[in-house]
């Protein structure tokens, strides 16, 4: 019986032990500490977290339109989603997907969201005054 109590003792050391060395940083071959590599950053600017917001709100519209609409609809979003590089395209993004949102929320879709998108050239500059 005291055997048993000792072994199940002698586990939970070894189980902390493990765990204190998992948690220790990382060693590179030469015993110094590895720097962690940056995490990478999909959303990284307040037009990237705005734009989230943006595509759920048309998430949450898009029931209420056709089946022709809702294709339309999702060929924009797939090109509104491609990665953009500088802010200007990130706003102009975020522009047409706020003029998207305005048109759902009247019920209609007008120019350019009649027409399914096919590629970067759909996405002239907007303006402010566009929305």
């Amino acid at each position: 019986m005291e055997n048993k109590k000792e072994e199940k003792i002698n586990e939970k050391k070894e189980e902390t032990k493990n765990e204190t060395i998992t948690n220790q940083p990382l060693l590179n071959e030469d015993n110094n500490v590895q720097e962690e590599e940056e995490p990478i950053k999909i959303f990284d600017s307040k037009y990237d977290n705005e734009f989230v917001g943006l595509l759920n709100e048309i998430g949450l519209r898009l029931p209420n339109f056709n089946k022709q609409d809702k294709l339309k609809i999702k060929s924009w979003i797939s090109l509104l989603t491609i990665p953009c590089n500088t802010t200007d395209t990130k706003k102009n993004r975020n522009l047409y997907a706020i003029k998207l949102i305005n048109q759902m929320i009247n019920g209609k879709l007008e120019e350019p969201f009649t027409k399914y998108a096919n590629g970067i050239d759909d996405l002239k500059l907007l303006g402010k005054d566009d929305e």
